[in-house]
């Protein structure tokens, strides 16, 4: 038996097939006109306020593994049209990671673009310094401040050097090394430690947002008056300045004056970071003995210097601090949320009497007790397997800041501790 299809059922199979052919059609185009999701590094600002230049770090493992995919020789990241600026940490301490600088809008999520793209040289934004005089004497002589005889190095010329051994005779003014110690800048701030029995911590307030400390101090009475660039702003003493290291016994701080030996080293001087390591070796204090390694690091577009210490032996307490001043108003960390808090102090306590904010920032589990003692605020702090990280910091209302109240300074810790709670502070 033949069977014939109708007319009717023909047709309806020709129609059927063109509209087929028409929902396959507009498929095609529609996957064609898709765009494809280009994978990203997600960054976001955590704070209801602007950030501008802010240096974060990156060290998710997926995002390094983003990264890793292509050479270092042609890496780009993109935040949309714009390129950010980068550098590459990489050593035995750190691991490898990288740190980007970017501005956020106000609880701003980004997405950054990692992509091939040629070899950029990016603005240097920090540096750290060590210069000492080669080419000189030692003499025996009077200090003219102390009116005590001491060993005074006369003559030679500065030398940059990345490693010192520090000099039995070098002691406070002796001439021998720029600056009393080794510098670390960023495009805010400076500071400088003494490498003398005083191992304290001074603070270089800017008036410009660009590296001054390579053309300062090359006579040691450069930096104690006024010039454009700014001064030497805190008067430390004998006191533990901004963010030094001690031991707490006996009612009071004991800083790093009683140790056997001294090395100072530039671990590297970078564009978006710098860092230097200071090695005491056989530290007295109290009933102890213990060497111990203090690693400062500072950040561009940050005023804060990072503190990581580490001990050979293990210790019951490390302190770190600032210096007390009657015109400073003392404020301390009230959300007791996160994994950071603070101390600071504000007032006109610069040595020009105009306002100056100090600040530490620790991890809340680490603390011990917050102190005072004749000379210092003090921060006692435990360390967890012979280690210990801090963060310290100057805020100068000179500098671009612009911060010259109370409640100014108090917003700008606040806002600190919620970008070290969000991990945004390397």
């Amino acid at each position: 038996m033949v069977l014939f299809k109708s007319k009717f059922t023909i047709k309806i199979n020709i129609f059927t097939n063109k509209i087929y052919f028409i929902l396959c059609l507009i498929f095609l185009l529609s996957a064609c006109n898709q765009k494809k999701e280009v994978p990203g590094i997600i960054v976001k600002n955590p704070i209801s306020d602007s950030l501008k230049g802010i240096t974060f770090p990156i060290k998710g493992t997926a995002d390094m593994q983003l990264i890793s995919a292509i050479p270092l020789s042609l890496l780009t990241f993109m935040d949309g049209d714009k390129e950010v600026p980068y550098q590459r940490i990489s050593s035995k301490d750190e691991g490898t990671y990288y740190l980007l600088q970017s501005d956020f809008a106000p609880n701003e999520v980004k997405k950054i673009i990692v992509k091939r793209g040629p070899l950029k040289k990016y603005i240097k934004h920090t540096q750290s310094i060590l210069n000492v005089k080669e080419g000189g004497n030692w003499f025996w002589e009077e200090n003219k401040d102390t009116g005590k005889k001491q060993y005074i190095y006369r003559g030679g010329v500065w030398s940059k050097v990345n490693s010192l051994w520090v000099d039995s005779k070098h002691d406070i003014n002796s001439l021998d090394i720029r600056y009393e110690g080794p510098v670390w800048e960023s495009d805010k701030i400076a500071y400088r430690f003494y490498l003398d029995r005083r191992n304290a911590t001074d603070i270089f307030g800017k008036r410009t947002d660009t590296l001054v400390m390579q053309s300062v101090g090359k006579k040691f009475e450069t930096y104690d008056s006024m010039s454009d660039w700014g001064m030497d702003i805190l008067s430390v003493g004998n006191s533990l300045g901004i963010g030094s290291l001690g031991y707490w016994a006996n009612s009071r701080a004991n800083g790093l004056s009683k140790v056997a030996r001294t090395n100072c080293s530039i671990d590297y001087s970078g564009t978006l970071k710098s860092k230097l390591t200071t090695s005491y070796y056989y530290w007295q204090y109290n009933d102890g003995t213990t060497d111990i390694f203090s690693e400062f690091s500072i950040c561009a577009g940050s005023y804060l210097t990072k503190a990581h210490i580490y001990s050979t032996e293990k210790i019951d307490n490390l302190c770190t601090g600032f210096v007390r001043n009657e015109e400073g108003k003392l404020i301390t960390s009230s959300d007791s949320t996160g994994e950071w808090s603070y101390i600071g102090s504000f007032g006109k306590q610069s040595v020009i009497n105009d306002n100056l904010g100090l600040a530490i920032f620790y991890k809340t589990k680490d603390l011990i007790d917050l102190k005072e003692d004749s000379l210092n605020h003090v921060v006692i702090l435990k360390p967890e397997n012979r280690e210990l990280t801090y963060y310290f910091c100057g805020i100068w209302e000179q500098d671009s800041s612009q911060i010259n109240s109370v409640e100014q300074f108090e917003k700008f810790m606040k806002k600190q501790k919620l970008l070290l709670d969000a991990h945004l502070i390397d």
